[in-house]
């Protein structure tokens, strides 16, 4: 997977982060498989054990507690611009650049 192809879907492309399928050396029994790719089928060829990604239903959600110091703000549309330098900065070692088109 190249990173323009990771950008069409980055949810739906990898089971784990672009950086991280970047850095990590996958050891030879152990297959990373997004779960709509998942089929028992490809345990004929692994045994090793089987992992997941967290999934949180979103239906018992705890009030936030803001820490003291911090502000939670809504984004608004003169910031977009303080947004994507923030974003780029923050992907920078993985490739990603995003702009507002």
């Amino acid at each position: 997977m190249n990173l323009n192809e990771y950008l069409l879907n980055p949810c739906g492309s990898l089971s784990i982060p672009f950086w991280k399928m970047q850095r990590i050396n996958t050891p030879k029994n152990v297959k990373i498989v997004h779960d709509r790719s998942f089929s028992s089928v490809l345990l004929n060829n692994y045994n090793d054990t089987c992992y997941f990604r967290l999934k949180h239903d979103l239906v018992n959600i705890n009030s936030p507690e803001i820490i003291t110091g911090y502000t939670i703000k809504t984004l608004t549309e003169n910031h977009y611009s303080e947004l994507v330098d923030l974003i780029n900065i923050s992907y920078i070692s993985s490739g990603i650049k995003i702009n507002l088109n």
